[in-house]
């Protein structure tokens, strides 16, 4: 198993599809790291051919660029890997902003896992206006990346914020570059056979918008429905769990309501009435989602039946 420098050189990989302004600011955070300037490099991965960045790179002292051309942030962050000179990679998004000690912490928790294949970090949810929430906002804040339940559960960590070594890739393969959804998840699980540490660290942290209107959260769940669609196709999302959350979905949201009612963030009875609407709205959007797939699937399978 790897064994960690006293400081080894990182690469930071982010993949951008169009996201000039958030990917800037990502990248003053990312400049303003408290981890030696001459122990990482940050891999900026252009995921669209066709369009320059708008982004003045040559501002970033550590910052390079390259392009991947085959659609997908899996095949975009494989193609940071190939590039990194670093022992050490450390994934986020081109949305999300690192705390000021983002790297030394991810390195820090490493080093007290010498066996760890996965070191998944805190991702902070954050409003626009922390004065002035949506109750989209405020649902997302409550639900989106539990990192610690992806790990101590699922054995993956969310690749907005995830550190690794290079030879883990060496030993288990890239990320699936057709997965649109889901990637980290599938990744994830080869690292865990592999006898890997899927490890999480609460002080490794990093800052994510929360989405803010609900077509955005629509697209968000149905993306991870797909996902995990494909996952079971190929054997890697069980069935039953795929058709369990179907089932959840439809149930009274018993769960959500009372996370919803006790979060200090979201103030007053109206506020919350309106999150918890949300909540049930894209409880039956994923639901909806996976009854159209279902079906196609079972179109699917009696169309063979008919041309045997």
């Amino acid at each position: 198993m790897a064994k960690v420098d006293p400081l080894p050189f990182v690469s930071v990989i982010i993949p951008t599809f169009n996201d000039d302004e958030v990917l800037e600011t990502c990248l003053h955070a990312l400049e303003r790291q408290n981890y030696p300037k001459d122990c990482y490099e940050v891999i900026v991965i252009n995921n669209n051919p066709n369009r320059r960045l708008a982004v003045d790179l040559s501002q970033f002292e550590k910052v390079r660029e390259d392009i991947e051309s085959q659609p997908g942030s899996y095949a975009a962050r494989n193609k940071g890997v190939k590039l990194a000179k670093g022992e050490v990679l450390a994934f986020t998004d081109a949305d999300c902003i690192p705390a000021c000690d983002w790297l030394y912490q991810g390195i820090d928790s490493l080093k007290q896992h010498s066996t760890c294949g996965i070191l998944a970090g805190a991702i902070q949810v954050v409003c626009r206006d922390e004065n002035k929430p949506t109750a989209v906002e405020l649902y997302d804040l409550t639900h989106a990346f539990p990192q610690q339940r992806y790990v101590n559960h699922d054995h993956y960590g969310a690749t907005a914020n995830v550190f690794t070594f290079k030879n883990v890739f060496e030993t288990v393969g890239f990320f699936d570059a057709a997965l649109q959804s889901g990637g980290d998840f599938e990744w994830g699980q080869r690292v865990y056979q592999a006898g890997y540490q899927v490890t999480y660290a609460e002080h490794a942290r990093i800052s994510h918008p929360a989405r803010y209107s609900f077509q955005d959260l629509k697209r968000k769940n149905c993306r991870v429905v797909k996902g995990h669609h494909r996952l079971m196709k190929q054997g890697l999302y069980s069935s039953k769990r795929f058709l369990g959350a179907l089932v959840a979905d439809l149930l009274v949201p018993y769960r959500t309501a009372p996370k919803i009612l006790q979060t200090k963030q979201i103030r007053g009875l109206a506020l919350r009435l309106k999150v918890l609407m949300i909540a049930v709205l894209v409880r039956y959007v994923r639901a909806w989602q996976r009854l159209q797939l279902g079906i196609r699937d079972i179109q699917h399978y009696r169309g063979s039946l008919l041309f045997r």
